[in-house]
Parts: C-alpha cells; structure tokens; sequence
C-alpha cells in the first residue's frame, strides 16, 4: 500500500509531494497523478534516482546510484537508461 502527503486537485495528485511504501520513496512533481516533473526515487535497496520524470517514469536527465557504487548520470527515456550519458564504477 502507498502513502501519499502532497497536493491534490480533481481527486488527483498535482504539484508536489511524497509518496512512499515498504520498498520505495518518491519525493517530487505530480501532474494528473503520475510522477512528472523534477523528482527524487529512493528503494530500499540503497539505489537512488534523482533528475526528471514524465509519465510515472525516469524521462529525461537524471542521475542513478546504484547500490555497488555504481553511477550514471545522463538520458533515460521510459526508465532505461537511453542515450548521452556518463557511467562510473
């Protein structure tokens, strides 16, 4: 079950505000309920996402810490990493 404390408007989450639940976090914009916008992902596995969101996904620039100390920072489209990007290991 997800727990929300944010804005709403039309019965739907709009503008910003946190959600989270046993296993993940967001932090960050909503438009007509999905996550868009600048945001920040943690799961509770260490990983880490920070950068822009559209749709409920990572779309667009962004910065993703891996739990090995892994790091990407650059495109994703969708929530996959896509396109110009800088990788650290």
């Amino acid at each position: 079950m997800w727990v929300f404390d944010g804005r709403w408007n039309n019965d739907m989450k709009n503008g910003f505000g946190e959600m989270w639940r046993e296993k993940a976090s967001y932090l960050g914009n909503w438009v007509d309920d999905k996550m868009s916008g600048l945001g920040k992902m943690k799961w509770i596995d260490g990983q880490e996402y920070e950068g822009e969101f559209s749709g409920d996904f990572r779309n667009g620039e962004g910065t993703m810490s891996y739990t090995n100390g892994d790091k990407y920072t650059g495109t994703f489209k969708e929530g996959y990493v896509d396109g110009q990007g800088f990788y650290e290991w």
